[in-house]
């Protein structure tokens, strides 16, 4: 039923969307504690987010790896409980499966993160975010992207110290499509 649900969910975007990504800069430096550990993710602790997430994730989290990406695990209480992964430019990345872009030399994008339903509100993501700032000091710019319907991401994406740096409005209807940036 999953699968299914991401098929259509995938064949559906392909042929209608229309949505306002948003892409955010790290721009002011935050302070947010909790009581989480923050872990790099490798091939030896995969499989510690089968906690909150499905099996076919492994295989998802072992390609990034193997393109060279930077995950984060954080625990709570010995359980992980989010996952963040980061993409060093140059690169070329994918906002929304219609809207791809350059990543260049001295930019990091944190992408496909997700908390655990059970861990939610506790400010781990922000933490998590602060985290891979803190580890990239030398990039020119630190960058996410998040759905403008997502307000739950927007607020802890904020409370991190980034801010809106472009708004995409995508407009797709069987692969005629517009997108505009502000």
């Amino acid at each position: 039923m999953i699968k299914l649900k991401l098929v259509w969910d995938s064949t559906k975007s392909r042929i209608f969307t229309r949505e306002t990504i948003l892409l955010f800069q790290h721009k002011e430096q935050k302070q947010v504690d909790v009581p989480v550990e923050v872990i790099y993710a490798s091939k030896n602790n995969l499989r510690d987010i089968l906690t909150f997430q499905d099996e076919r994730y492994i295989k998802v989290f072992e390609r990034f790896l193997n393109q060279g990406d930077q995950g984060y695990f954080a625990y709570l209480e010995g359980q992980c409980v989010h996952r963040s992964w980061v993409r060093k430019g140059p690169s070329i990345i994918k906002l929304h499966p219609v809207l791809n872009t350059k990543l260049d030399q001295g930019e990091v994008f944190i992408h496909y993160c997700e908390t655990a339903p059970m861990a939610r509100g506790r400010n781990i993501f922000p933490f998590v975010l602060l985290r891979i700032v803190k580890d990239f000091p030398d990039q020119n710019r630190v960058l996410i992207s998040v759905n403008s319907k997502n307000n739950s991401s927007i607020r802890g994406i904020v409370k991190a110290g980034f801010a809106v740096k472009y708004e995409y409005y995508l407009f797709n209807f069987m692969g005629f499509k517009t997108i505009r940036c502000r």
